[in-house]
């Protein structure tokens, strides 16, 4: 019999923890969480979030699996699977607004119930497609009068901070959060936001005021557990509705990224672009993938031939510009099969937190039925000095399956790349790439785009 481990990155909540049983994803409710969790399901909220959308739906298991200590477990709960994993590095301006927007909306409907949320972080919420969705079944406690919002400063730290640099500072702060798991130090925002901090007064009163507010309210216990210094459920529903607001008035700035306006600057002309749309189809009519990741995807124009086919896709870019754009077009077309994400595939998310097992690394979280590596490797190869063979091996991990395009040295586009540089890469060439790819993958199909010059190639894993 298997012993059944704890998820490395659950770990911190003495009430449960998540498990993996059969590959899928399970949570574990010790006899600490008793109370909660029950008082979650018997309240009324479960099934009111659940039915509306904004809490992940889950069954109780019958009994407790073999290879799990029955010491201390009170249930084990299997939530609704997630196609993916993101976290809020990953996120663009809009995603991390929603996340947070969603995050309050819960806690409003919490404390209609008589519950509340004791932490607020928007590692609990993950994407399925545009749609934000709180996934941390175990967040609820039962509502006390007097009791503060606990996670009051956590959701300024992870939440208003960012967005407030993002909004005021660019759009690439965002990314902060990859080393600040746990939020962006307030004094650290006040200092990087300068005088543009009095540009706001609601989030200025949070970012500034905070600590005060918490030294007031967070004086806890007397012997009988009340509160000495409370604050009333109608003060905590104000404070709710001022953050709701100040999250609602910020907006991503005007910002101009290198990559947004690609598709109006193409060397493709009409009928090259349609050919290429209809060779990448072909291709992938031969895999019947559910799973694809678009890697460099800009604004999402070839990810959507397959959400719109109700194929999970994962649109991963390096500009951030881009990142927006496809996310407001996807909340637009209320598409839960497209997920856009931040992504420099020369420096992708590594493995964070504690022992680096807390937060995976991007290529851990494949690898994908097809990856898209479209207009790319020249890119890599030509603008970063990436050699073929590394580009082959790290696709090789992506991938099960590869639709690559190969930009020839004498495409415009790559001659752009070697103004400054020269020719210094003599083995970039096609001869060259299918010899090293083939080391990697099989090469199934080759098909030349019309009038460009470039060549869509097939690949499965060798």
């Amino acid at each position: 019999m298997q012993k059944i481990n704890p998820n490395p990155s659950s770990f911190r909540d003495p009430e449960g923890y998540v498990v993996s049983i059969a590959g899928s994803p399970a949570r574990v409710i010790t006899a600490a969480g008793k109370r909660s969790y029950d008082a979650l399901m018997g309240s009324g909220l479960y099934d009111a979030l659940a039915g509306r959308g904004l809490l992940v739906e889950h069954r109780e298991m019958e009994s407790i699996p073999d290879g799990m200590s029955q010491n201390q477990i009170y249930k084990v709960i299997v939530p609704k699977k997630l196609p993916f994993v993101s976290y809020p590095y990953e996120w663009c301006f809009s995603q991390l607004r929603d996340a947070a927007i969603t995050t309050l909306e819960v806690q409003e409907m919490a404390l209609k119930h008589g519950m509340t949320l004791k932490d607020a972080s928007p590692f609990n919420v993950m994407f399925v497609g545009y749609k934000p969705l709180f996934i941390d079944t175990l967040s609820f406690e039962p509502y006390e009068e007097g009791a503060p919002w606990k996670p009051y400063r956590q959701f300024c730290e992870t939440f208003l901070a960012p967005l407030f640099l993002m909004s005021k500072l660019d759009l690439r702060l965002g990314s902060a959060l990859k080393h600040f798991l746990d939020g962006i130090p307030l004094d650290l925002c006040r200092k990087l936001l300068g005088k543009k901090a009095i540009m706001g007064l609601a989030p200025l009163t949070h970012i500034w005021v905070h600590s005060f507010m918490q030294k007031r309210y967070a004086d806890t216990s007397s012997e009988t557990g009340g509160y000495k210094k409370g604050i009333s459920r109608k003060g905590i529903e104000a404070l709710i509705d001022n953050l709701h607001g100040c999250i609602n008035r910020l907006k991503p700035p005007r910002q101009k990224t290198p990559w947004r306006e690609y598709y109006a600057h193409t060397s493709y002309s009409e009928s090259s672009f349609l050919a290429k749309k209809e060779g990448v189809l072909k291709l992938a009519e031969r895999i019947k993938p559910k799973m694809v990741w678009d890697i460099g995807g800009n604004t999402g124009e070839f990810s959507t031939l397959f959400s719109e086919r109700k194929i999970y896709t994962v649109c991963f870019d390096g500009d951030i510009g881009c990142v927006e754009e496809c996310y407001i077009g996807a909340k637009k077309r209320r598409d839960k099969s497209l997920l856009p994400l931040f992504l420099d595939i020369t420096n992708p998310t590594p493995a964070v937190g504690w022992q680096n097992e807390e937060r995976e690394s991007i290529l851990s979280r494949g690898p994908a039925d097809l990856v898209l590596f479209l207009a790319v490797i020249h890119h890599i190869a030509l603008g970063h000095n990436v050699p073929l063979s590394m580009i082959a091996k790290m696709l090789s991990q992506a991938a099960k399956n590869l639709a690559i395009e190969f930009v020839p040295k004498e495409d415009p586009q790559a001659q752009r790349l070697l103004i400054n540089k020269g020719d210094i890469f003599p083995d970039y060439t096609e001869e060259n790439f299918r010899r090293e790819f083939s080391k990697a993958f099989r090469i199934e199909d080759r098909i030349p785009i019309e009038g460009s010059g470039r060549s869509l190639y097939l690949m499965s894993g060798a």
